[in-house]
């Protein structure tokens, strides 16, 4: 959260539940007076590429007239929104449609058997258009199938031909799709052909193809959101639509010029950025220097760009969160590859390594490392969740969850599993991801397993075993923990007793060591090609 005092005053706030951080909290600002102030933040490894974060920031002042805007309101209802998921819709529908800016263009399709727009084409933001509007709304029913290509479609009809303002959808069901178009391959296909659109899509409820709203957003550059039965679907809209009420830089482009190759960033296509709001931007480079970063976008129908001296070090930095903020939003894509397009060994293997090696530990990683470890007959004394290993009744119903996961688009569970994999995408600091994505995921397993199999409390307790400490993710394995990186077999092991000379010897050439010797009196690490058994 961001609230701002004028131009050069702002009041910060971090809030969250459930999680036990295991670094210090930092706060990273800019004070660039530009329009959009730039930040890159590197950390190199030795002899590895590095890994990089660059964070954009509108600084447009509170006296800045609000860039205007096209939105168009696609509103399920259909029989099954009856009760309060219809009220709530309606509510938040009166919330945006309250804070439209002036020079707003708005449309509402509502939709159920069949697609009902109100006015037929973008109207303005004035009073009149807004009492029709609110009209509008009171006389919801819900009755009626899901015929979502047909409202998709309705939206996107009153798109002009020629227009310079974003044009945005906000996208409400909580169904899937019985009536006309019914294949979401088709839809996505639909959607992909009307270029330059936004369409953020709310799933309401469990009974909602994750797969297709998670496309449909993607595919143009916004974001998916689910709601659960017990959540605020009023909050939830109304929140999201005072992130985006004023665009303040669209069609986003980031070119990069020197001798510095940057790959394998996160986001791959670079959503709009609004007032208030800071663009993340997580990837891998190789080369140092510096560099020349061009961001280019739209303000107000005119193509603005904003030039940037940015400077890749070679060298490590003490911003060692930034791989694994980078690993968690990988973890995120190479996931939800499998999900949609199959798993295959690159991408399971991949998602492995980095699971381990970072601490991005769910049900479904968890799986993934004890499945790994099997397969490269990892001693039982090196492996990374032995408990786990040894649970054949846990990992049976883990691995009929896997299957779930790979091949369930709805249910309690497909929605979960969509929640987890959107708190890795967009992730904006690692612990806190990790720990939201693992509580989903845990949930989503929960609801696969036939009801009361404690195997669900048991997964819960084994997730729960890992901490991820200066740069490195460690194991607890009764009361030892277990370096990730110890599972080098051609590695020499040396045994040193805690607290003796020879301990304390360590801990004076490597005082890195320091935070990863504190974890207790029984630590396995690596250090310098050797590992080393830290024992009472």
């Amino acid at each position: 959260m961001r609230l701002s005092d004028g131009a050069n005053r702002a009041v910060i706030g971090y809030e969250s539940k459930d999680e036990k951080p295991d670094t210090d909290f930092q706060l990273v600002y800019s004070s660039d007076t530009r329009d959009v102030g730039l930040r890159l933040i590197t950390y190199k490894p030795d002899g590895d590429d590095g890994y990089f974060l660059l964070l954009a920031a509108p600084t447009i002042s509170n006296e800045t007239k609000p860039a205007s805007k096209d939105v168009v309101f696609v509103v399920d209802t259909s029989g099954s929104m009856a009760g309060a998921k219809l009220q709530q819709a309606q509510k938040a529908l009166r919330f945006c449609v309250e804070n439209l800016n002036a020079d707003d263009r708005f449309e509402i399709v509502r939709f159920s058997t069949e697609a009902e727009p109100l006015f037929r084409e973008l109207v303005p933001a004035d009073s009149d258009h807004r009492k029709r509007a609110n009209g509008f709304i009171d006389d919801f029913k819900p009755i009626g199938g899901t015929a979502i290509a047909d409202a998709l479609q309705s939206a996107l009809k009153v798109r002009p031909d020629k227009s310079d303002r974003p044009f945005v959808v906000i996208f409400l069901t909580d169904g899937l799709p019985t009536v006309g178009t019914r294949n979401p391959e088709e839809i996505v296909a639909n959607i992909k052909k009307a270029s330059g659109v936004r369409i953020f899509s709310f799933g309401i409820g469990s009974d909602v193809n994750t797969q297709l709203l998670d496309q449909i957003a993607e595919n143009t550059r916004a974001f998916s959101q689910y709601v659960l039965a017990n959540e605020d679907l009023e909050l939830k809209v109304s929140n999201f639509y005072t992130r985006i009420k004023e665009p303040a830089l669209t069609n986003l482009k980031l070119d990069l010029a020197g001798g510095v190759r940057t790959a394998k960033m996160y986001p791959a296509d670079l959503p709009d950025l609004f007032k208030g709001d800071q663009l993340v931007v997580a990837g891998r480079y190789s080369g140092a220097g510096d560099v020349e970063g061009k961001l280019t976008g739209n303000v107000g129908g005119r193509e603005q760009a904003f030039t940037y001296k940015l400077h890749f070090d070679d060298r490590k930095t003490t911003d060692d969160y930034v791989p694994r903020l980078w690993a968690t939003r990988r973890v995120g894509f190479l996931l939800d590859e499998i999900r949609i397009h199959g798993e295959t060994a690159e991408l399971r293997d991949e998602t492995t390594e980095l699971a381990r090696k970072y601490g991005i530990v769910t049900p479904y990683t968890a799986y993934l490392i004890v499945e790994d470890e099997d397969r490269r007959r990892v001693p039982m004394a090196d492996r990374s969740m032995q408990s786990m290993s040894a649970d054949a009744a846990t990992r049976v119903e883990v691995a009929k969850a896997w299957t779930g996961f790979k091949d369930k688009k709805e249910g309690e569970d497909g929605v979960a599993n969509a929640r987890s994999q959107n708190a890795f995408k967009f992730a904006q600091q690692a612990p806190a991801s990790i720990t939201s994505g693992n509580s989903e995921s845990l949930r989503g397993f929960a609801a696969a397993v036939p009801a009361g199999t404690p195997a669900a409390a048991r997964l819960g307790q084994y997730t729960q075993q890992s901490r991820f400490v200066n740069g490195r993710a460690f194991f607890q394995n009764g009361n030892q923990w277990i370096d990730s990186n110890a599972q080098n077999n051609t590695a020499k092991r040396q045994r040193i007793q805690f607290n003796s000379e020879e301990y304390f010897n360590l801990l004076t050439k490597h005082p890195e060591a320091g935070p990863w010797l504190a974890l207790g009196q029984n630590v396995v690490l690596t250090l310098d090609g050797t590992v080393y058994e830290i024992a009472e």
